[in-house]
């Protein structure tokens, strides 16, 4: 009967080992394309002799750490190589499994595991965090793991028998995973420590560790220029808007080895027609695959003379033209919606379109064409991942942990190929790291990549001795200063805390006595006022994270509040139109359930600098800003931040002098 037994699973791995071959589609070759008969099943890594064990246990395999993209446990580089840099979101991959006991057998697999990230740096912790799925994961032998599954199961059943009348099922396990924000992500030694449990309470824990440097890394400085284009069939012209500009920077900061990308808007704008979707071609007409079409050429050229003076005034030695999407005419066929000249520090694209933005950048910092010899700057060097010379070859993380956060090296093509889907592989983002000192950059600042959450609410004490929470507004935003402490007050029994999808507390913020008690007779001093009080009214700052989910407002050990995290409000923001000294603003805020709170902001240099003009104001009238109370400059434009629901949603004016 143990024959049986092993013979059939055996047999399902045999089927199993197929159909992964299958479902990759990776042919078994190395790095540069030879033949490698051996290469293990994914996620490849190390094949250690379990040591010895009575009882059936949870184990992990090791972690990944991750920013963009990795290697790990492919052979195409040593694992965890790729550097980490600071201020840029990291995602931490736990490959956990479960091995047999010697008299039990395996009464583990198809159980859920769950856990617990610690950051150290310098060993002192930084940051705890759960899984990004708080469910936890199904877990299963080592064999069964699949590095390509992100928070989700992959389970095939298939016939198995000469007959087939026998269903068998072939269950995938994913990685558990971790997210930690940018925010803690500082330059110099740092670990990261999971730890590892199922459940049901079975199989003990298990715990894995990675030291890693994390490096600083500089933000490049971007100049962008609006592009208008003129339709000469009736003369009618196009704009992009300030967000069409600095929408398109998002994805490329997220994909490329930077924390941001530290950009400004000119003030020098361009007029062009033509079709900036045409196929490149030469002087003679003949196609020019990977070049640039008569459109792009022509803007490129000028744009050149708008870098000298960028540069010349310390503002960025890129600079980059966007175009509407009405300057594409060409609709089929071969397209050209986008073009970067490396050594001269020039590109453009069309508005919306991420993925351009993002290869120009990379021709920006020294990447050439890959995947096909024809193409203009073709890169020879391009490794032979796994038979194909445009795979990414390892998988790529989006950190922004959306919909399909995780990109396949089956599938996926490297930025800067023509194929899609596209992601970043690790050859092209080391070279762009390694060529980082080729351009203008500035010292990367914490503070932009930290959110705050400004929340006031007023807490009522009922006669029968409870506490009420009344009249909660709050403001989550980003700003370059510090929150100063408050002065006259100490910390009393009251408490913030923040609390992740897992149910962990992740921060937890003490509260200030208020200097003044709301209906109060201030007769006497200290925490039998603060007790007594009818009425007590709060205003705190805290540093806020994406992963908080639900807020509770505690009276020491008692709960007092639990508001959960939910939808962002809609905001959108038209003007300022001038009337007899003043500037009138459209702002307009939705949300489904309830009042947005608002704060606009005014910049007067292109948003180096910012400064409230209006805190909560009268929402979907027109607002009154009074001109002269604002300071000049140059490049100047408005900001609508609208938070619910402790999401907030920001749109900008279009920009003025």
């Amino acid at each position: 009967m143990a024959r049986n037994v092993g013979n059939l699973e055996g047999f399902v791995d045999a089927i199993a080992d197929s159909v992964l071959g299958k479902l990759t589609g990776r042919p078994n070759q190395g790095p540069t394309g030879e033949p490698m008969p051996q290469l293990p099943d994914l996620p490849w890594g190390r094949k250690d002799v379990p040591p010895l064990a009575f009882h059936p246990r949870l184990r992990v395999q090791g972690l990944e750490v991750t920013q963009s993209t990795q290697y790990y446990g492919t052979g195409y580089g040593p694992d965890n190589s790729v550097p980490i840099v600071a201020l840029k979101p990291l995602v931490v991959r736990a490959y956990p499994y479960v091995s047999a006991g010697l008299f039990e057998g395996d009464t583990l697999s198809g159980k859920t595991v769950t856990g617990e990230l610690v950051l150290f740096r310098w060993g002192k912790e930084v940051f705890r965090i759960g899984p990004t799925r708080p469910a936890g994961a199904r877990v299963g032998p080592e064999s069964r793991l699949d590095r390509d599954l992100w928070d989700k199961e992959n389970t095939i059943y298939t016939a198995s028998g000469k007959l087939g009348v026998e269903l068998v099922s072939i269950a995938w396990n994913p990685t558990l995973n971790f997210r930690v924000p940018a925010w803690y992500l500082r330059a110099g030694q740092t670990t990261a420590v999971v730890r590892l449990w199922l459940t049901s309470g079975e199989g003990g824990t298990a715990t894995a560790s990675e030291s890693f440097q994390v490096i600083p890394v500089n933000a490049p400085k971007l100049a962008l220029v609006r592009v208008n284009w003129e339709n000469t069939a009736n003369n009618t012209v196009t704009s992009p808007s300030d967000s069409d500009l600095l929408g398109l920077c998002a994805l490329a900061a997220r994909m490329l080895p930077f924390p941001y990308l530290e950009t400004t808007i000119l003030g020098v704008e361009l007029t062009k027609s033509g079709d900036f979707s045409g196929p490149p071609l030469n002087a003679d007409g003949s196609p020019n695959p990977g070049g640039c079409n008569a459109a792009w050429v022509d803007l490129l050229t000028e744009l050149k003379v708008t870098r000298l003076f960028a540069a010349l005034f310390n503002l960025a030695d890129i600079v980059y033209g966007v175009v509407p999407q009405a300057g594409a005419l060409t609709v089929m066929g071969t397209r050209n919606t986008g073009c970067g000249w490396g050594d001269d520090g020039v590109g453009g694209c069309l508005v919306g379109d991420e993925i351009a933005f993002a290869h120009e950048v990379g021709h920006l910092y020294g990447c050439g064409h890959v995947g096909d010899q024809s193409l203009a700057s073709y890169d020879a060097s391009y490794p032979n991942y796994g038979g194909s010379k445009t795979s990414i070859g390892e998988v790529g993380i989006d950190t922004a942990l959306g919909a399909t956060p995780l990109s396949e090296p089956g599938r996926v093509n490297d930025l800067m190929s023509y194929k899609q889907p596209q992601w970043v592989s690790p050859y092209t983002y080391l070279k762009i790291l390694n060529n980082r000192d080729n351009h203008m950059s500035a010292a990367a600042d914490p503070r932009k990549v930290r959110p705050l959450l400004i929340v006031a609410f007023r807490v009522d004490r009922m006669a029968d001795g409870s506490r009420k929470i009344d009249k909660i507004k709050a403001h989550v935003v980003q700003g370059p200063g510090i929150v100063p402490p408050p002065r006259g007050s100490a910390p009393g029994n009251w408490f913030i805390e923040l609390v992740d999808g897992n149910d962990r507390i992740i921060a937890s913020h003490a509260c200030r006595t208020p200097a003044m008690l709301g209906g109060g007779c201030r007769c006497c001093d200290g925490v039998a006022d603060i007790e007594r009080a009818p009425r007590l009214d709060f205003v705190e700052a805290l540093e806020w994270s994406e992963e908080v989910t639900r807020i509770q407002i505690n009276r020491g050990d008692s709960q007092i509040a639990s508001l959960d995290v939910g939808q962002a409000p809609s905001v959108e923001i038209s003007g300022p139109e001038w009337q007899e000294g003043s500037l009138i603003l459209h702002v307009r805020v939705h949300h489904p359930r309830s009042r947005a709170s608002l704060v606009i902001l005014f910049t007067g240099d292109n948003g180096k600098t910012w400064s409230p003009v209006a805190i909560d104001p009268a929402q979907n009238d027109p607002l009154v800003v009074d001109a002269l109370s604002l300071p000049g400059g140059e490049s100047c434009r408005f900001r609508a931040v609208a938070t619910a629901e402790f999401r907030a949603a920001s749109a900008d004016s279009d920009s003025f002098s």
